[in-house]
């Protein structure tokens, strides 16, 4: 019988283990996409102005999936702590669906991958970059944040345009 005790401690231990390593890549996912959602580059305006900011849904998807793994960590630690087969029952429905969240904003992120390439920039760059006339006010405003964050990211590199100075002589011609 002591054996197969020490049998369910080892495997009581291992699923601790697991869940500990769970909460952790929460913890990981959670911060990752808080930091991307807090645009510390600045660069929302020019990903907001080619009218598809979905990635943003992707990583807002991300941060509700991070902190449902934390929580299921611990309700996952507590089930096999307390050998209570409602509690993991609970934790495995709760955290099938936790996967399939994280599908989404999987999907959601790898369907947008090739959205933004150079081009896009380039393109929207000579489109929106200091625009004489706009046609409603919020043309009037995303024109105004992306000349804004193009001028910024300018004189930050300390260089002009995507790919350097021959762009703006298609943006001039």
């Amino acid at each position: 019988m002591a054996k197969s005790e020490d049998g369910i401690h080892i495997l009581q231990g291992l699923l601790v283990f697991g869940n500990v390593v769970i909460g952790l890549c929460g913890i990981a996912l959670t911060a990752e996409c808080i930091f991307f959602v807090s645009d510390p580059h600045g660069l929302y305006p020019l990903l907001e102005a080619t009218e598809n900011d979905d990635i943003y849904a992707a990583a807002w998807i991300g941060i509700f999936v991070g902190f449902a793994l934390v929580a299921l960590s611990i309700l996952g630690i507590i089930g096999v702590i307390k050998c209570n087969r409602t509690l993991l029952l609970v934790y495995i429905i709760l955290m099938l669906i936790t996967y399939a969240f994280e599908m989404a904003s999987c999907i959601t992120a790898a369907t947008h991958r090739d959205f933004l390439n150079p081009n896009l920039f380039l393109k929207q760059m000579l489109e929106r970059y200091k625009k004489a006339e706009a046609d409603n006010n919020n043309d009037k405003w995303m024109t105004e944040r992306v000349t804004k964050t193009w001028d910024r990211l300018m004189l930050q590199e300390r260089c002009c345009g995507v790919r350097g100075p021959s762009d703006w002589q298609l943006f001039s011609s």
